[in-house]
C-alpha cells in the first residue's frame, strides 16, 4: 500500500517515517528500505535523526542524485560521483581561472561571496536531473547568427516559486529589452524573430 504524507516542515513527518522505518525492520529485519531525501544536506539530517534513534542497519539514504548513480552502477554502467567537497573545489577553481582570462565579467564580483559556488553548483544539478548539456544550448543557436555568452540582469521571476518545488526550470528566453514592470519598459522590436527561433530550436533539441 503506498500512502502520501503531506505536513508542514516541523510537523513530524521524519519522526513518522523513522518509526515506520523500525516498526518494519522489527518485523522483517532484513527487509531493503530506501529513502529518498530531496537534496544532500536533507540526506545527511535523516541518517542523524535516524542514527540518533537507535539506527537502522540495511537503510539506504539517497539523494535522486546518488540513487541515480546507485541504479547506474548496479546495472554496469557506472558513473563517478563526487563528494560535494570536491565538486565545491573543482568548481571554484574552474571560476577562478574563467576570472583569471576574463571570461566571466558579471559574477566575477561575486566569486568569493558565500554561497555563490554552492548555488552555481545547484544550478549545475538541476540542469543535468533534466537532462539539459552545453551541447544542447550550443546546438539551439547555431546558424542562428547568435552566440551564448554570460550576462546579468535584475528583478526576480514567476520562475521562482517552480524552481522552489524542484522543478527544473529556465528562464530568460523572452524578447530583448529592459526596464520591466516599469513604465519605461520597452522590447527591441528587431530581435524578437532571432529569440522566437532561439526558443523553437531549444524545444526542438530538448
Amino acid at each position: 500500500m503506498t500512502r502520501l504524507l503531506l505536513a508542514p516542515a516541523g510537523h513530524g513527518k521524519t519522526q513518522f517515517v523513522i518509526e515506520q522505518i523500525r516498526a518494519i525492520l522489527a518485523s522483517e529485519p532484513l527487509s531493503p528500505i530506501v529513502v529518498i531525501m530531496p537534496n544532500s544536506i536533507q540526506a545527511a539530517g535523516f541518517r542523524r535523526r535516524l542514527c540518533a534513534s537507535g539506527g537502522a542497519l540495511g537503510v539506504e539514504v539517497h539523494t535522486f542524485h546518488t540513487l541515480y548513480a546507485e541504479l547506474l552502477t548496479r546495472a554496469g554502467q557506472p558513473i563517478p560521483l563526487l563528494l560535494d567537497p570536491v565538486r565545491i573545489r573543482l568548481l571554484r577553481d574552474i571560476v577562478d581561472k574563467l576570472c583569471e582570462r576574463g571570461e566571466m565579467t558579471h559574477y566575477a564580483a561575486l566569486r568569493n561571496k558565500p554561497g555563490f559556488i554552492a548555488l552555481l553548483r545547484n544550478t549545475i544539478e538541476e540542469l543535468k536531473r533534466a537532462r539539459i548539456t552545453p551541447e544542447d544550448f550550443s546546438a539551439s543557436v547555431k546558424g542562428l547568427g547568435a552566440r551564448l555568452e554570460e550576462s546579468s540582469t535584475g528583478g526576480a521571476s514567476d520562475g521562482n516559486f517552480t524552481a522552489a518545488l524542484g522543478v527544473p526550470t529556465l528562464d530568460g528566453l523572452g524578447g530583448v529589452g529592459a526596464g520591466a514592470h516599469s513604465p519605461g519598459e520597452f522590447v527591441v522590436v528587431r530581435r524578437m524573430p532571432e529569440r522566437a527561433a532561439l526558443l523553437a530550436a531549444l524545444l526542438l533539441t530538448l
